[in-house]
């Protein structure tokens, strides 16, 4: 059981000892202390309260817009593919399980992408941003880098792949939710690579 014991101080009543279940904390200024009057729990200055030392539970509410957990592939994600129809790229997924429907997810996937093609051929790489399975595969983002090849053949294109986004959790109830990224080509002639890539997934308080 918790209580609050006190001690009399001439004619006023000054709470210098707290105990909660069965862990003792002491006033001493502006902060208050473990038992040992040494080891600040909290402490106030200028208005400003801080805890200098403890743990957070899990029942706690952050702010709208604290990142509750962040999540990244283990290891740069990269493969090619000359298909025509989009397939996962190696290591570029990710898992998360939220902790709130009422949360957001917010996705950044970033990478270096290369294409290269035979003469003769216009070509291009897409990628698409996919969410795994809850409750169905959806599409979040489709992005596309350009190639054009010249006259001699042998043309490659080397760019950057960026992608964001920003997604609430209301179609979620529990279990975890996969991430990831598909590439494919225009035409089986050229070859698409991401040659590196991260994806990284935060929960954000909604």
């Amino acid at each position: 059981m918790s209580y609050i014991g006190s001690k009399r101080s001439s004619s006023l009543v000054s709470a210098t000892e707290i105990t909660l279940d069965g862990a003792k904390l002491k006033s001493s200024g502006d902060s208050i202390t473990k038992s040992d009057g040494t080891t600040a729990v909290l402490s106030e200055s200028g208005g400003v309260v801080t805890l200098n030392n403890g743990t957070i539970g899990s029942g706690v509410v952050f702010p709208a817009g604290h990142v509750i957990q962040v999540v990244q592939n283990p290891t740069n994600a990269g493969s090619t593919t000359t298909s025509l129809d989009f397939e996962d790229i190696t290591n570029f997924s990710v898992d998360i399980t939220p902790s709130s429907s009422s949360n957001k997810i917010f996705i950044i996937a970033t990478g270096y992408v290369a294409n290269s093609l035979v003469s003769g051929v216009n070509t291009q790489v897409d990628h698409q941003l996919i969410r795994v399975n809850t409750p169905s595969d959806s599409t979040l983002v489709n992005t596309t880098v350009f190639a054009v090849e010249n006259s001699a053949g042998g043309l490659q294109i080397k760019a950057s792949l960026a992608i964001s986004y920003l997604e609430s959790l209301s179609f979620w109830s529990s279990g975890k939710i996969t991430y990831k990224i598909q590439h494919k080509v225009n035409n089986t002639s050229s070859v698409g690579s991401l040659v590196t890539g991260r994806i990284t997934v935060m929960e954000i308080q909604g």
